[in-house]
């Protein structure tokens, strides 16, 4: 048994990682969150995919998250693109850095007419704080969030 995520060795049991590869709606200029469907790998069963479609922290600690998002038929015109937050308990803790810019990430074209982004923060949790992810796009109509859309969360203290 695991005192509180630890293990024996000093190092972490607590590590997950969730990804959504089915489409998701996302309707232009609104952040839409992302419905995790597919658990890649959960340490300590802090993933809910059935009914909140969030991460839920089983220990106090610091959380390394990563979190990328993909949008299918953004275009490669200036200004259009997409955007990634990540939430914890329902407020915005970090956008990928484009938002400071005020320029999405844009279509490159590298991942078949998907435009992705990538937040990556480090925070300080307590038992049952909540991770969510949600993804945006400037483009008009509504667009998919499909393909590369994932969260993986470490606990490093």
């Amino acid at each position: 048994m695991w005192a509180s995520g630890v293990k024996a060795s000093g190092g972490f049991q607590s590590y997950s990682k969730a990804a959504r590869f089915s489409g998701t709606t996302v309707t232009p200029s609104t952040w839409t969150k992302i419905d995790f469907q597919t658990v890649i790998f959960d340490g300590l069963g802090e993933l809910d995919v059935d009914t909140n479609h969030r991460w839920d922290a089983a220990a106090d600690g610091v959380y390394e998250i990563v979190a990328v998002g993909s949008v299918k038929g953004v275009p490669s015109t200036d200004g259009k693109g997409c955007l990634v937050r990540i939430y914890k308990n329902g407020a915005v803790i970090t956008t990928n850095g484009y938002e400071e810019l005020g320029i999405p990430a844009t279509n490159i074209g590298a991942y078949g007419g998907r435009t992705s982004s990538i937040a990556v923060t480090t925070l300080a949790l307590s038992a049952g704080d909540y991770i969510e992810m949600y993804v945006y796009h400037n483009h008009t109509g509504d667009l998919l969030a499909e393909g590369c859309n994932y969260c993986t969360i470490k606990r490093i203290a």
